[in-house]
């Protein structure tokens, strides 16, 4: 990040995700802290990404702190006072909950039904997400439910996604590959 906006939101969310785990269900076994999701996030957008748009800092701020409001220990006003209004609104708008503020848990029905609403950019950073969580669920295929994972993507990810084709194309590219590792894996356990 070369952007300093970019450098005090990699640093604020770093700090709000400090002892955060890459894959919570391994926790340390996995060796990677949970601020390498959001960086990886960040990246996709800023380097492999070909829409512009999605390299402005505004959107890397977004991308990087997308779950300091929801896995880490961010408050939001504090949030809205480090990077401003449309940042942290773009913040809230993509966490399910407040960690800060447990009465704010949204369930799957009001969560999720809000999202193609939200701006591309917001829903770009959402398939950015879900692009590094398949590639973790390749990673450390042990932590994951593929199952229930592809049906996310399927149900719920990609049809946000309608307006975005090189998501789209690389989610799908995604979930072939976590299928076809599957198929390897049932094939090695084969009697």
């Amino acid at each position: 990040m070369t952007d300093a906006l970019g450098r005090k939101a990699d640093a604020y969310a770093s700090l709000a995700h400090l002892g955060q785990w890459r894959v919570e269900a391994l926790g340390p076994a996995c060796g990677v802290g949970y601020i390498e999701h959001p960086r990886a996030v960040a990246r996709i957008l800023r380097e492999m990404h070909p829409d512009p748009a999605l390299h402005a800092s505004l959107v890397q701020q977004i991308a990087l702190l997308h779950r300091t409001l929801w896995r880490g220990n961010a408050d939001p006003d504090q949030l809205e006072l480090v990077f401003g209004r449309e940042v942290a609104a773009g913040v809230r708008l993509l966490s399910p909950w407040l960690r800060a503020r447990p009465a704010t848990h949204k369930d799957e029905d009001t969560y999720w039904p809000r999202l193609p609403r939200a701006p591309r950019v917001l829903r770009a950073v959402v398939g950015a997400a879900w692009l590094d969580e398949l590639d973790a669920a390749g990673r450390w295929p042990q932590a994951y439910d593929s199952v229930a994972l592809r049906a996310e993507v399927q149900d719920r990810v990609l049809p946000l996604l309608h307006d975005d084709p090189w998501l789209s194309m690389m989610l799908e590219a995604s979930l072939d590959a976590i299928d076809a590792d599957a198929g390897d894996d049932a094939l090695t356990e084969a009697p």
